[in-house]
């Protein structure tokens, strides 16, 4: 898996291929559709009676700055049809309680949680030929949860993310928290977690993880100590806004993810 964000239509957004090998409150209840599907139980079919292989799936993290209107909608299903991800990790979604169907192509599994007031909202979207069902990690933030589960290997989970910018200290004290939920929840197996999202956190050097900035240090030091306390791996190398990044995507397992590629968003209207 790899991060990837969009802010502007110049922006990038991050996609990589995961190898898997066999084995409030202003914010919504979360709103979950879950379709079924004869190709999802197809999938599993032949997955199964293939054995030990590598399957290669497009994940892609995007920012973007709402698909609910028409030209937005038009410009995110043109994204969708062009790469054709199999998982999207996906924020400021700016949902307001729109049918699931009217927003999303119909062959994917979306779980949302959108704000009640203007802006922001997460989802999960899974092509519904994945087996995928919603995880309850729930806090006072923008975060939703869903658990990936492909056949004869152990579960991925996901996560999408926003925080939005200015934030106070309690928007991460929430993400953690939900973090940290999940980790005592599936101990003592280590799970396999992909977080992707826009942390509006421009000042840490993921590389040596340092703070190198002026604003929000308190935040960023909570941040890096979450991230160093699960053994997360952060893996956006590129600018994801001007010479920032901070659309991230962290991993407890980085050998799933690889072959990161930048490319322009869907919209940011």
């Amino acid at each position: 898996l790899f991060d990837s964000s969009v802010e502007t239509i110049e922006s990038e957004n991050s996609f990589a291929v995961l190898n898997i090998t066999s084995e409030s409150n202003t914010l919504n209840n979360l709103d979950c559709e879950t379709r079924k599907s004869k190709k999802k139980a197809a999938y599993y079919q032949n997955k199964q009676s293939r054995g030990n292989e590598t399957w290669p799936l497009k994940v892609v993290v995007v920012n973007c700055d709402g698909i609910s209107g028409s030209k937005s909608n038009a410009d995110f299903r043109c994204f969708l049809d062009h790469h054709k991800p199999d998982i999207i990790l996906g924020c400021e979604s700016k949902l307001n309680g729109q049918p699931t169907y009217s927003i999303f192509p119909s062959d994917y599994v979306v779980y949302r949680k959108d704000r009640i007031t203007f802006g922001g909202g997460v989802f999960i979207a899974v092509k519904d030929i994945y087996p995928s069902y919603p995880l309850n990690y729930d806090t006072n933030c923008e975060i939703v949860w869903a658990s990936l589960q492909l056949p004869c290997q152990k579960k991925i989970l996901l996560s999408s993310f926003y925080r939005p910018p200015h934030s106070s200290n309690e928007t991460i004290i929430q993400f953690i928290n939900s973090l940290n939920n999940v980790f005592l929840n599936q101990a003592p197996v280590y799970p396999q977690v992909i977080i992707g999202g826009d942390f509006n956190l421009a000042g840490i050097d993921w590389e040596n993880m340092e703070i190198t900035g002026h604003s929000d240090i308190e935040i960023s030091k909570m941040l890096i100590d979450c991230v160093q306390q699960h053994s997360l791996v952060q893996l956006t190398k590129r600018s994801t806004r001007g010479e920032n990044i901070i659309d991230l995507l962290f991993t407890s397992n980085p050998n799933m993810l690889s072959n990161e590629t930048h490319t322009p968003g869907p919209s940011y209207d």
